[in-house]
């Protein structure tokens, strides 16, 4: 709490004034959180939100109005209300303000329990940190509209000063917004008026909080432990830095809860007091600048213990002007606490003009001063200003909150809502395929996005078809996988519905590996002290129950399970079981169902889910080597989770690396009463293919060559995984074997080899090498430029490796050959030399990803990478990274982020302009794979964004809307359209209210019956003519579109061949959204005039909406970029010269001579007054 802190408990109160009735009813209702699983009772789900005060305002009605706090239960109840209908709001101290409009009240009785929910872009329970101190710490997450508060958790006591900023798509991209620094301790909450955090919904932002100094370090919570293992931001994942690195964490979360405006409202003032109140003020106003089309709430700062009743009124313009709207009557609803009120409108109730001035003011209602009136004297509100008594006050703003309806119906528009939660029925989960199913109240279409392992999604699947009743199925998954997924359903004229993040694993392809995996092994009653096959560190309270033990913990499946009950304020336990026979090098993956029941006040735990004191959790975990200690740092641990009142799956993989290897479950926790905690259904197995060779025996050699002394080729016990190859040489010679391997064609394979070498001071020779196609030992003797080799050792040259088992490959492409040649050499010239050990040889068929493309950003000195396929966390090396120009020297490569799975921002140095730099990759496969060899990706040319249309209002379009089926002709360069109207984007007809669209529809098209196909074109000119220049497009349509480019198509969407004027589109659009970019292929572009071209089409004849707008960019070689021309203007000034210029995006620079060296003038922009100091001083633009 803040500085009025109230030490009150479990009471709520309510206040309600109006003119005295006996048709009077009572309002009721609850403030919670979105837990999906919390409950009291029979509530509805979610934690009920302690000490919120919650206020209410009937429509079109001044006297009656209600204050409340909620009890423990987040309960509030307001008595004695006129019957009617009330807007009903929360404080936003804590969190941005939860609405209900249009709540009625009967004459007699109780409302219906209004259900005020607290929103969230990204939102979660931050209970833990890590004790490791950093410099930095991040968040990439997407936006969900301007944010208006961040919440997190600082808990170092007199720690460094942070600073808070948030960044455009990722690590290093521009600031976005004002940057707010604190030094405050524990919950921190950082707030934004109108335009100082403008983020865009749909955009991906990176929240970064970093100390003074890399040498200051701070501590801040995570999001953890994690409900059901569900992913709190899947569009992003935890960054953490100290001042030389930043290490991404794809698993973890950094613990911020980001709020925006995304319920059709905007948050306009938005000021905390700044220390000081005002005194004996009879009114207490604030002009701003309206942005949203009607006035929902307003709150004040008005201390009084007396608790007298205010009055709310706005008027026009400013003191004195006209009023709009109603009246509105308030109190604080917690005296003696935060003494913030509320008083709220139905949405049309007090109408604005977006851009209008208005004056909003409080008073004593019947006259008096105030006792305590707060403010901000910081100036943080730039679109008005604080007025005492009707007099302005310079540089203060009210502390205060103005929430206004953004669009008409905007704050009213339904959303599609869930009936039943999205899940994966065990007949639905199988090897290859996962099937997911819900139900939606009203018929919305399906998307399923999801990811392997952890998210970002990498993967979508969607049906658009509109249904209450939704199948998704999610085709060609990998075995034994763990999947994130989250469902989302729309349609148009609703706010989407969207589910949170899930996890569930497919079915293992391979036998399960674990003895007694579901518990129902053993002898005797219930509970079993002895656990075959696995061994519990807390035998009293770990045991095997078939559901009649502590609470009755049901199982998953079957009779039995294992369960952890301790009666107790803490709980620490684990359950193991090694497995032998596990072959080193193969990935293993362990999956279990687990449940955690925790009790507290004789129920079922309910609340205060951000206290790790008083939290039970678990994780689960893989030894690689073997070992059987649960504190042991070679561990692979899950982040801890849990999983209240039901069983959720959870999974971890782990490379094994020796021929035993062990599974662990680990449940811990602190305070309440009960700890209680389920585990079922365990599954350990391996879903790789095995080596193509393991040197369990002694390989029949297709080809063999010796010369000299012959070496001694044998299988014995030591090898990598089991036995292994060994060679050992008697005498100077050369003795050289082959494998042979059936390969594909067209297919990219990892050839790898395990091999050990000591160091010898004879001279020798250890080699490997491949070639494709059939070849001969004595070929590689004979031939050596054929071959590829692996490795080599040798002295002179590279002595050995240590003798450790060391793994060597690499990645090639096999075009046409059918098969491959592998061969083994040790050679002698003086002496033995060493005794050479080969095993585990795989041969695996892997996907590499291609650059796709390179974007450079001159400004930023970044150029951004996107990839053909999901990258693994190599990409993020810089070492694996060279740009130059070619045959030029190289720009430094100094850091490498991840933007997405697919897509990597390279941090460089400065960027030379014109310069058309290649970046080359190398070492970097996808996301699947683990291997780390040296290999070539490829190289791909950088290119730099050059608009050729935007969505901008004043990028005007050409349409035709008649209905009319005007054939082909319409698409070309040359048609005459110049009878057709001219329009701004976005144009269409759109049903929906709010924020449903990404922008506002500015050119109003009409709809009828029986009219298909809409008509658009938009020229636009270059000074030069480009050649084979790749392009990219974005959109806006509703249902489908075909795009022409000078009577070219280059793309469609929701649409199928052939294409007429009464062709419907193949996809129902609910509400249209901005897909892409869509990359399209290389296109000529002429000199002077260029034509993009769409036909639109709907989905059905009497389809109620149609949306359009469209941006194209033209991808350039920096040297293509048509230069502007620009005059730089030299005008003296005494002993000064004012140098100015009209462009933008151009530098000045200075040279002592005209030949040089020239050098940037810092910060220079026009007009630029420069002191002559030189007797000859030359200057010059360069873009």
């Amino acid at each position: 709490m803040d500085r009025w802190s109230c030490t009150a408990a479990g009471v709520f109160f309510g206040l309600v004034m109006g003119p005295s009735t006996s048709l009077a009813g009572t309002l009721v209702g609850h403030v919670r959180d979105g837990n999906w699983y919390a409950r009291y009772q029979s509530n509805p789900y979610g934690v009920g939100v302690y000490e919120f005060a919650v206020n209410a305002n009937a429509t079109n009605l001044s006297s009656a109005w209600g204050a409340a706090a909620t009890d423990v239960f987040g309960a509030f109840q307001m008595p004695n209300l006129p019957a009617g209908l009330y807007t009903v709001a929360s404080w936003d101290v804590w969190w941005r303000s939860g609405y209900a409009f249009d709540v009625a009240v009967p004459a007699s009785g109780s409302s219906a329990d209004v259900d005020l929910r607290l929103r969230a872009t990204m939102w979660g329970y931050p209970a833990f940190w890590d004790d490791t101190a950093w410099y930095e710490f991040g968040q990439t997450f997407e936006a969900t509209g301007p944010i208006t508060m961040i919440h997190l958790r600082n808990p170092l006591l007199n720690g460094p000063r942070l600073t808070l900023t948030v960044h455009e798509g990722g690590p290093g991209g521009p600031q976005v917004g004002i940057a707010h620094s604190f030094t405050d301790y524990w919950d921190v909450r950082k707030i934004y008026s109108y335009g100082q955090m403008p983020t865009v919904r749909g955009q991906r932002y990176y929240l970064r909080l970093r100390t003074d100094s890399p040498s200051a370090k701070a501590i801040l919570c995570q999001m953890d432990p994690r409900p059901d293992f569900s992913d709190p931001m899947p569009e992003g994942c935890l960054y953490l830095g100290d001042g030389t690195s930043l290490t991404a964490y794809p698993d973890r979360d950094l613990g911020v809860v980001i709020m925006a405006d995304d319920d059709g409202l905007i948050t306009d003032l938005f000021c905390r007091p700044s220390g000081e109140a005002l005194s004996g003020l009879t009114t207490l106003g604030q002009s701003f600048v309206a942005r949203g089309v009607s006035l929902v709430s307003a709150a004040f700062w008005l201390a009084d213990p007396s608790g007298p009743t205010y009055l709310v009124r706005v008027l026009e313009g400013g003191p004195g002007g006209p009023q709009v709207g109603t009246l509105k009557r308030g109190k604080p609803a917690r005296l003696t606490a935060d003494p913030e009120m509320l008083v709220c409108w139905a949405p049309g109730e007090c109408p604005l003009t977006p851009g209008q001035t208005y004056y909003i003011e409080v008073s004593r209602d019947g006259g008096g001063v105030f006792n305590a009136a707060y403010v901000n004297r910081s100036d943080p509100f730039p679109f008005g200003q604080a007025y005492a008594n009707g007099a302005p006050l310079s540089g203060v703003d009210v502390a205060g909150t103005l929430v206004e309806e953004e669009s008409r119906g905007s704050a009213t528009q339904p959303t599609v809502r869930f009936t039943s939660d999205p899940v994966v029925t065990e007949a639905n989960r199988g090897t290859n395929h996962l099937t997911i199913t819900w139900t939606t109240d009203v018929p919305a279409d399906s998307l399923v996005e999801y990811a392997r392992d952890y998210p970002p999604y990498t993967a979508s699947y969607q049906n658009f078809g509109l249904t209450t009743n939704h199948v998704v199925t999610l085709p060609g998954l990998q075995s034994h996988a763990l999947y994130h997924f989250r469902v989302k359903s729309s349609r148009s004229g609703y706010r989407t519905a969207v589910f949170r993040d899930q996890t569930i694993c497919t079915r293992p392809a391979s036998p399960n590996l674990l003895m007694n995996p579901g518990f129902e092994e053993g002898s005797g009653p219930s509970p079993r002290r002895t656990i075959v096959g696995w061994t519990a560190t807390a035998p009293d309270n770990l045991q095997a129950s078939d559901g009649t033990w502590y609470y009755g913990l049901p199982p998953h499946t079957g009779r039995w399970l294992a369960q952890y009950a301790v009666n107790g304020a803490s709980s620490d336990a684990y359950l193991y079981q090694r497995v032998t026979n596990v072959t080193p090098g193969r990935l293993y993956t362990f999956s279990a169902w687990v449940t955690t029941w925790m009790r507290e006040n004789d129920t079922f735990k309910y609340d205060k889910w951000d206290d790790r004191g008083r939290l039970i959790y678990m994780r689960l975990g893989l030894d690689p080597t073997g070992g059987t200690n649960p504190t042991s740092a070679s561990i692979r641990w899950t982040p801890r989770f849990y999983s209240h009142l039901r069983y959720s799956q959870v999974a971890q993989s782990a490379v094994a690396q020796s021929n035993a290897l062990t599974v662990f479950i680990h449940m811990q926790g602190s305070g309440g009463q009960w700890h209680l905690y389920g585990i079922d259904d365990c599954t350990l197995s391996t879903e790789e293919t095995p080596p193509v060779e393991s040197f369990d025996t002694l390989p029949v050699w297709p080809s063999f060559y010796d010369s000299g002394s012959p070496a001694m080729w044998s299988v014995g016990a030591g090898g990598q995984a089991g036995p292994g190859l060994q060679a050992v040489r008697f005498g100077p010679g050369v003795s050289i074997r082959t494998l042979l391997f059936q390969v594909q064609p067209n297919t990219n394979y990892a050839l790898s080899v395990y091999v050990r070498c000591p160091a010898s001071t004879d001279l020798y020779t250890a080699a490997t090498a491949f070639k494709l196609g059939w070849g001969s030992a004595q070929d590689w003797e004979t031939a050596p430029a054929s071959w590829t080799v692996l490795q080599q050792f040798g002295n002179p040259g590279q002595n050995g490796n240590g003798d450790q088992w060391i793994q060597y490959g690499t990645v090639f492409t096999n075009s046409s050959s059918a098969w491959l040649t592998l061969a083994f050499k040790v050679a002698s010239g003086a002496g033995t030399g060493p005794t050479v050990r080969w095993d585990t040889v795989r041969l695996d068929p892997v996907v590499v990803p291609r650059p796709a493309q390179a974007l450079a950003d001159r400004a930023s000195n970044s150029i951004t990478v996107r990839f053909s396929h999901p990258v693994q966390p190599s990409a993020t090396n810089a070492a694996n990274y060279t740009v130059a120009v070619p045959g030029g020297p190289a720009l430094a490569v100094l850091g490498a982020h991840f933007v997405d799975p697919q897509t990597v921002r390279l941090t460089t140095g400065p960027q030379l302009s014109r310069a058309d730099y290649v970046v080359t990759i190398s070492n970097i496969l996808d996301a699947a794979q683990t291997a780390q060899f040296n290999f070539l990706n490829g190289q791909t040319p950088v290119r730099v964004v050059y608009p050729l249309i935007s969505l901008s209002p004043t990028e005007l379009w050409k349409y035709e809307q008649s209905g009319t089926d005007l054939g082909t002709a319409w698409r070309w360069l040359l048609y005459d359209d110049s009878t057709w109207p001219w329009g701004a984007p976005l144009l269409g007809y759109e049903t929906c209210a709010g924020d449903c669209l990404p922008d506002l529809i500015r050119t109003q098209l009409s709809l009828a019956t029986n009219k298909v196909t809409f008509y658009f074109r938009k020229p636009f000119t270059l000074p030069t003519r480009l050649w084979s220049v790749p392009l990219r497009l974005q959109h806006v349509v509703d249902d489908g579109a075909v795009f022409y480019l000078n009577g070219v198509e280059i793309h469609r969407i929701g649409m199928t061949n052939p294409i007429t004027a009464t062709t419907l589109a193949a996809r129902t659009v609910g509400d249209a959204a901005l897909e892409g970019p869509f990359d399209l292929s290389p296109v000529l572009l002429l000199a002077g005039t260029n034509v993009l071209a769409a036909e639109v089409h709907q989905a059905s004849a009497t389809s109620s909406d149609l949306v359009f707008g469209a941006a194209l960019d033209a991808l350039l070689r920096p040297s293509q970029v048509p230069v502007p021309t620009v005059t730089l203007t030299i005008r003296r000034q005494g002993d000064q010269a004012v140098l100015s210029w009209a462009a933008t995006g151009f530098y000045l620079e200075t040279a002592p001579t005209v030949h040089g060296p020239w050098h940037r003038v810092p910060g220079a922009s026009s007009p630029w007054t420069v002191v002559a100091t030189e007797p000859m001083q030359f200057f010059r633009l360069t873009d």
